[in-house]
């Protein structure tokens, strides 16, 4: 069985117990659902409302509001950035070096590489999700501020891949590199030292 072969294996196994455990949480716990549902659903009208009258607000200074809203949103996308990069490389960490479920993967006639793969993409989307949900009220409120047509979300939902990928693919190779080639005494210095430059 080729590696490809086997990572496609272990997604399909996953997608099975992920779904059999959301149709059993479902439907043992109906109002926790729910009440995580109504929350999702407020949360997003909410941000929608505060990004809209936060661009409404900013479009109206003279002569830099459309600069500044650019601006903004830059830095924002920027900080989502790095919030996704650093939930991902904890992840990633804890899926690798932490977990039971991959020292007993390790046991079973399975590639390493595909193991270590399999995790890293693991780490990512579970890292990644939560990014729908803050983002998408923003873009949504984007959207509507500048009047643009609706190849706009498939424009952004196709540029959200690449950041993704960008952003929990170096976290997790930076991770890895610091595992391999690190010790602790040279983290704990490295630690002082960007401390003191600080």
């Amino acid at each position: 069985m080729s590696e490809f072969e086997q990572l496609r294996l272990l997604c399909k196994v996953h997608v099975k117990i992920l779904r059999h455990r959301l149709v059993a949480h479902v439907s043992r716990s109906r109002l926790m659902s729910a009440t995580i549902g109504l929350f999702l659903i407020l949360y997003s009208i909410t941000a929608y409302v505060i990004f809209s009258r936060g661009l409404k607000y900013i479009s109206t200074l003279p002569a830099a509001g459309d600069l500044l809203t650019d601006r903004i949103i830059h830095l924002i996308f920027f900080c989502f950035f790095l919030m996704l990069a650093f939930s991902a490389g904890v992840s990633s960490y804890i899926a690798l070096f932490r977990s039971k479920e991959t020292s007993w993967m390790l046991t079973l006639p399975i590639s390493h590489r595909v193991v270590c793969l399999w995790k890293c993409l693991e780490a990512s989307l579970f890292s990644s999700w939560g990014l729908l949900f803050i983002t998408a009220p923003l873009l949504i409120a984007i959207a509507r501020h500048r009047d643009v047509g609706f190849d706009f979300y498939l424009k952004t939902a196709s540029a959200m891949i690449p950041f993704v990928i960008l952003s929990t693919g170096l976290s997790i190779t930076l991770l890895l590199i610091t595992v391999r080639w690190f010790r602790r005494s040279h983290l704990i210095y490295a630690t002082i030292i960007i401390a003191l430059i600080g």
